[in-house]
């Protein structure tokens, strides 16, 4: 989202990107890849999307959508079963007990262990803000961690992202209205 959001410049950031990306297999950023690169290069974009496409067909894992499924099944069910106050930050794991890892997601995430109140609460505030950011940059930065949280989970699960997570909120709140506090 650093260079979506324009905050690092230069091509040294944008090849070691391209390079690394395909190493994650990530089919949601790789994907995403080409639609943010489209208004620079139709040519170089169209070629990257092609790679892409061939990329999934040969080192894609065509089990990962049957098990994003069977997750988002437990997550729905979860939901239905603890609607008011979740199962506890930390605890979706826990009631999946075939597939050890949180639900690729981060709604469902956060609906099955907050419960559906803190979800409509956080969302309320985080939409609330989204509109009154002043730098249309770090509207694009959230957008792109609210589109890429319906297809994974690590913006709430891994460390490193959250952290980075909580920076962009802070920022983005912070340069509300064109205040700059």
């Amino acid at each position: 989202w650093l260079l979506v959001a324009g905050l690092v410049v230069g091509r040294w950031p944008l090849v070691i990107s391209l390079i690394t990306i395909p190493l994650t297999f990530s089919r949601s950023v790789i994907l995403l890849l080409p639609a943010l690169l489209w208004r620079k290069s139709k040519l170089f974009t169209l070629l990257l999307f092609v790679i892409s496409f061939v990329l999934f067909a040969k080192l894609g894992n065509p089990a990962s959508f049957s098990e994003r499924a069977v997750l988002n099944q437990k997550a729905i069910q979860t939901i239905k079963r603890f609607p008011i106050f979740g199962v506890g930050l930390g605890n979706f794991i826990y009631h999946v007990p075939v597939i050890r890892q949180p639900v690729h997601n981060i709604y469902l995430l956060a609906a099955s262990e907050l419960g559906l109140p803190a979800l409509f609460v956080i969302g309320y505030f985080v939409i609330k803000n989204l509109f009154q950011i002043s730098n249309f940059k770090f509207q694009i930065a959230l957008a792109v961690v609210l589109a890429t949280g319906a297809v994974d989970h690590y913006w709430l699960t891994l460390h490193q992202n959250s952290l980075l997570l909580v920076i962009l909120l802070a920022y983005a709140y912070s340069h509300r209205w064109g205040s700059q506090r």
